[in-house]
């Protein structure tokens, strides 16, 4: 009798415990299915493409070369300034609040009409997660999230900052496109040469030689001299990095002031990438022609320049920047002359 006593207490200690570590099983899967619910999190130096669609808007990808992130493969290189702004998104995201139930269906169901479908894609397109990013929360606490897989939405954050962030993913290709429109290395540069329509005696170009670069006017007018070579790395120099004030791809009147007649217009081939055309045209040009600038001398008055490159993009440039291309043929011949 005391066996069979005993032997219910251990076959009743067994069921319990087995009871509790199931129980405990239940509640660890479940917990795990809630951590999986909101896990965004994807550090950014994982990531080597995002692709993101948008029911009102044409799908893109950001592809990621080296440290540099480009539009589509490679239709033009993103901005510097924008693509932290997207990343950072994904690896300082975190839960502001979890949504009542009965404010779910809405949710979802608005994510179905107009959420943003992104897609993080590591090395050799290895998928990493895909989301579905919804509108922003009406209290400025966030935005709305969903994981594929998921019917929890939760209202995200970025760590200290305050609002939502779908706009980040609602950019024009204006704001996303670098604003950096001549970068190139002085080592890569074989000839550069700036033409002055209305100032012809200032017009100049620059080839490389085996002991520098020989200097001389289009024309053949003026001498060809060994530039200096302190002035032309100056110059060469200058073009490891100019930028736009911005792009302004979609005005209307672009073909209208394409036709302008450029007060400069700047020549870069190179040893290796795409031979570049940058036509200059000052905003007052454009507003009145009657105030046309001729002379080299008088651009320092100009304060802002219509940019057109070789592929017709129009731009926006500040002298203060732009400025630094236009310079005479007489600035590197009144010491060598």
């Amino acid at each position: 009798m005391r066996n069979i006593i005993t032997g219910l207490i251990i076959l009743g200690i067994l069921g319990g415990a087995a009871y509790f570590m199931t129980k405990e099983d239940g509640q660890q899967s479940k917990v795990r299915t809630i951590m999986n619910d909101r896990d965004f999190i994807v550090p950014r130096e994982d990531i080597h493409k995002v692709f993101v669609a948008h029911k009102s808007l044409t799908p893109y990808t950001l592809d990621r070369k080296g440290d540099s992130w480009y539009y589509n493969g490679d239709e033009f290189k993103i901005s510097e300034f924008v693509i932290p702004t997207i990343l950072s998104v994904f690896d300082r995201t975190q839960v502001n609040h979890i949504p009542p139930g009965p404010a779910v269906d809405n949710i979802v169901h608005s994510m179905r009409r107009g959420g943003i479908k992104v897609q993080l894609f590591g090395k050799n397109d290895k998928l990493l997660k895909t989301m579905y990013v919804g509108s922003d929360v009406a209290d400025g606490n966030g935005t709305y999230m969903l994981l594929e897989g998921s019917n929890q939405p939760y209202a995200m954050e970025l760590k200290n900052l305050t609002g939502g962030f779908r706009h980040r993913f609602m950019i024009t290709e204006d704001r996303m496109r670098s604003r950096v429109i001549v970068q190139q290395k002085p080592e890569n540069i074989e000839s550069v040469g700036v033409r002055y329509p209305s100032d012809d005696s200032q017009s100049w170009r620059a080839d490389r030689t085996a002991s520098g670069f020989s200097l001389s006017h289009p024309s053949g007018d003026k001498p060809t001299i060994t530039a200096e070579a302190a002035k032309i790395d100056a110059y060469l120099h200058t073009l490891d990095r100019i930028a736009l004030e911005g792009w302004d791809l979609r005005n209307k009147t672009q073909d209208s002031i394409a036709q302008i007649e450029p007060f400069a217009e700047i020549t870069i081939d190179v040893k290796e990438g795409r031979d570049q055309v940058i036509k200059l045209i000052p905003f007052r040009d454009f507003i009145d022609p009657e105030l046309h600038i001729h002379e080299v001398e008088a651009s320092k008055l100009v304060t802002r320049y219509y940019v057109v490159d070789e592929l017709g993009r129009l731009g926006v440039g500040q002298q203060r920047v732009i400025g630094k291309l236009l310079v005479g043929y007489d600035f590197f011949a009144e010491e060598a002359m």
